[in-house]
């Protein structure tokens, strides 16, 4: 019994080990497992990508939906949150834009359906000190949020839509959301202008 129960351990180990050597690139760091986010702004793209076999919660992007623990300021209103930082694609370094996105979508997301998000008007800017950045985290309320490496310390909140495309279960019960989302944000270029970044994401749905 000690044998066949020593022998099924071996085993074990072995199969983690080829399945953690497959998974790493040639330094030895995890490949990615096929869950990101992606966006295209300014005419260059960036992303995020999750790591096989990296069970840290740092390991984004990450989608949560809000569905059984809501705060009060949900006012009983399930919603989601997506959140990720992105890099210059190909690049491992380097400053990385953040994207944050709050939906509010109630007892169930629905496909393919328009999420529009309005941002309020005398609200798109908000420096990373100032107490207007209650409004949005204090509200029930779909709001976009993107900082860009440029200027770390300004808030900007846009006007866009997002799609949810797709919910895969796979074989071990967890589920995959595919999606895109656009949308526009004033502009570091030009004064009263706008920036427009289109963005795609397959992530782990993390039910909350």
């Amino acid at each position: 019994m000690k044998n066949k129960t020593l022998t099924t351990f071996v085993l074990f180990i072995l199969l983690l080990t080829t399945s953690l050597f497959y998974s790493c690139d040639k330094e030895g760091n995890p490949l990615p497992d096929g869950r990101f986010v992606e966006i295209t702004y300014n005419g260059e793209t960036f992303i995020q990508q999750r790591k096989a076999f990296v069970l840290s919660s740092f390991n984004g992007p990450n989608f949560d939906y809000y569905y059984y623990n809501l705060p009060q300021s949900a006012n009983g209103v399930k919603y989601i949150e997506l959140n990720a930082t992105l890099r210059k694609k190909d690049s491992k370094d380097g400053p990385g834009h953040r994207v944050f996105i709050k939906i509010p979508v109630g007892d169930e997301i629905l496909l393919n359906h328009e999420y529009v998000i309005k941002s309020l008007p005398d609200k798109r800017i908000i420096n990373s000190k100032d107490e207007g950045l209650e409004i949005y985290r204090n509200s029930n309320m779909s709001y976009i949020r993107f900082i860009s490496y440029l200027n770390n310390s300004q808030y900007l909140f846009g006007d866009g839509k997002v799609y949810f495309t797709k919910i895969t279960k796979n074989e071990n019960g967890v589920e995959d959301i595919e999606g895109t989302f656009e949308f526009s944000i004033p502009s570091f270029a030009e004064n009263d202008g706008f920036d427009v970044i289109k963005g795609k994401f397959k992530l782990y749905l993390n039910k909350v």
